[in-house]
């Protein structure tokens, strides 16, 4: 890609702050719909309402076990095939970090393939799972991207957004050597400028995923 070209064909626009309104919910999709992003990003509340919204070519993501990612196996199952019935395209679960500062690899590996398997005798869907690559030493994101890798899950995606630290692009080059091209891999947290935006696509991201999509998506239209 040159530096603006479709950079909107990346983004997933993003609104998870607590107490969003209608109203703003209303503008964000109109966004979203104008500048045709990859996708939006939106709790599991505004699921059915920005499916109605939008046509199917934006897909409506939405999160699982955010932003801690405490919850056990059987109810990140259950809520993902909740938001699964509410119209998600696409699911964002945030990875149990204790299973990663205790090195259990075979556990997340299993755990991991498990909600797969299960998600998907309900709904074939693009399933991403958050590392949170600022609570991570680099051996750490990286042995974590092998594990996600090998359950076969869809995307490995950096960060929550919720941590004082996002994502660097540092992380997307560590996770990259990782897996190579065995998972797609979402830059998230803190991307705020067209030009970080280029520079995570360019270090392996497929996709990206910030609120400020819109203001992105006009600092390419006139550059």
């Amino acid at each position: 890609m040159n530096n603006f070209e479709n950079i909107a064909s990346y983004i997933e626009y993003t609104l998870l702050k607590p107490g969003v309104t209608h109203a703003e919910l209303e503008s964000f999709l109109k966004e979203a719909k104008e500048a045709n992003f990859a996708g939006v990003c939106v709790n599991p509340f505004f699921v059915s309402a920005a499916r109605d919204a939008l046509p199917s070519s934006i897909k409506v993501v939405t999160v699982v076990a955010f932003p801690i990612g405490d919850l056990p196996l059987a109810m990140r199952i259950e809520q993902t095939i909740h938001a699964l019935a509410l119209g998600a395209d696409e699911i964002d679960t945030v990875l149990n970090l204790t299973l990663v500062k205790d090195k259990k690899w075979n556990r997340i590996v299993n755990e991991l393939t498990v909600w797969r398997e299960e998600v998907n005798r309900y709904k074939r869907c693009v399933l991403k799972v958050i590392i949170e690559t600022g609570l991570l030493e680099k051996e750490e994101i990286f042995n974590t991207s092998l594990a996600v890798a090998d359950s076969g899950v869809d995307f490995i995606k950096t960060s929550t957004g919720f941590l004082s630290r996002g994502v660097e692009l540092e992380d997307v080059q560590i996770i990259k050597r990782a897996v190579g091209s065995r998972v797609s891999i979402k830059a998230s947290g803190g991307v705020r400028t067209l030009q970080q935006t280029v520079r995570l696509i360019k270090a392996g991201a497929s996709r990206v995923g910030t609120s400020k999509g819109w203001k992105i998506y006009q600092e390419s239209k006139n550059s």
